[in-house]
């Protein structure tokens, strides 16, 4: 995905979504709505902040400060 670039995260998530979806008849995306949020704290880390920052500054309208951790908390 665009937000990882070369990290495989996002196929685990996108994987547990498929799982859950199928095991309780709920749409996908709402499964991935759920649990992305859940998922980003998970493996929010040094390497990944930056890049979890990006997706919150550029889908969820998030304002930037000067402590990318912080932001990418958000």
């Amino acid at each position: 995905g665009f937000m990882y670039e070369n990290l495989k995260q996002d196929a685990v998530c996108h994987a547990i979504a498929h799982q859950l979806a199928t095991r309780y008849h709920v749409a996908h995306g709402h499964i991935i709505a759920i649990v992305m949020s859940h998922w980003l704290r998970y493996i929010l880390s040094e390497q990944t902040a930056p890049l979890i920052r990006r997706f919150g500054i550029r889908c969820l309208n998030i304002e930037p400060s000067n402590n990318v951790f912080l932001d990418a908390e958000c």
